[in-house]
């Protein structure tokens, strides 16, 4: 930090000078994501605006390899929504084996103990709120997804 801009409250904020700059401008610093990360927001992005069920499934199974413990997060709590939305069969079959694969993805990440306890428990309050229990991939053998 070279200098300190004043304010017109009479606070002073750092500044930076830009190297190279032949004014030495002072200028703000850039806050801009990482490539990966700018990517994941926009993968949540789009899990999150999903207009139907079968439109999240869609996003699902284009950026499943990406997918993260928030953004399963984000697709259980969104596939809770579009459920109550929709109010339409879930579990119809065609669903339920569209279905199968991302319970079973998100089986695998709470048992290799890769769900934070609060994403661990908004998946599962949505399961919950979105009446997913009792048919198809949500139970087998009395176990719950």
């Amino acid at each position: 930090l070279d200098g300190y801009q004043g304010g017109s409250s009479g606070h002073r904020t750092p500044q930076r000078r830009t190297e190279g700059s032949p004014t030495g401008a002072s200028v703000e610093p850039s806050f801009s994501s990482p490539p990966g990360e700018a990517s994941a927001k926009r993968l949540m992005r789009s899990v999150t605006t999903a207009q139907d069920v079968d439109a999240l499934l869609d996003v699902y199974y284009a950026g499943a390899p990406g997918f993260n413990a928030i953004h399963y997060s984000g697709l259980w709590v969104t596939l809770r929504k579009l459920a109550r939305r929709e109010r339409r069969g879930l579990l119809d079959a065609r669903r339920r084996d569209r279905l199968r694969p991302v319970c079973e993805a998100t089986t695998s990440m709470i048992a290799a103990g890769r769900m934070p306890p609060r994403v661990l428990s908004n998946i599962m309050h949505a399961m919950a709120a979105a009446d997913l229990s009792g048919a198809g991939p949500y139970r087998q053998g009395g176990d719950a997804c």
